[in-house]
């Protein structure tokens, strides 16, 4: 067959409107050695799909699936392991039902919680004054670190000249 009828196969092929027919004798077709250059690269799709079709499963697969399967339906847990698990479901289910009981007593606690606080100052301006006190420190301190800060920023200023001379020496 000519390489223009396979070309128009692929091209219906591409567009699903080959019948099964078709689709087989381009299987069959790309399973010869030598094909054109232009048609070589669907070689690989087309022996796939021939492979595929020919893959089975062997003939004791079923066996050994029945056998895992009555192998799995034979081992029986012994009395005491079945007590145990029993047990178990038990055990968890009366932790549960505990957290459930202890969150809801605890959610549904009517008792409000009352704040007890008094006042450390005998007037306004005493606390005024303290406050005051406070944050100027705590601005003193502020302005301090933000001016260690600028110093420590302003070293690295010179490490990274050092880098900017040290690549394009490099780049030389």
């Amino acid at each position: 067959m000519n390489n223009l009828k396979v070309e128009e196969l692929i091209s219906n092929y591409w567009s699903c409107e080959t019948t099964p027919e078709e689709e087989a004798f381009l299987r069959d077709f790309f399973l010869q050695e030598e094909l054109p250059a232009n048609l070589a690269k669907y070689k690989s799709l087309f022996v796939y799909q021939k492979q595929q079709t020919e893959m089975h499963v062997s003939a004791t697969f079923e066996e050994k699936v029945l056998a895992s399967i009555e192998n799995e339906r034979s081992v029986a847990l012994s009395p005491k392991k079945r007590s145990l698990q029993k047990f178990m479901q038990i055990a968890a289910v009366a932790l549960l039902m505990l957290t459930v009981g202890v969150t809801a007593y605890l959610l549904n606690d009517k008792e409000e919680y009352q704040f007890n606080y008094a006042d450390t100052y005998s007037s306004p301006e005493e606390a005024y004054s303290v406050i005051h006190t406070a944050m100027y420190a705590l601005s003193t301190n502020l302005n301090e670190g933000q001016k260690e800060s600028v110093e420590a920023l302003s070293g690295l200023d010179v490490f990274f000249e050092y880098l900017m001379v040290d690549e394009s020496s490099a780049s030389e």
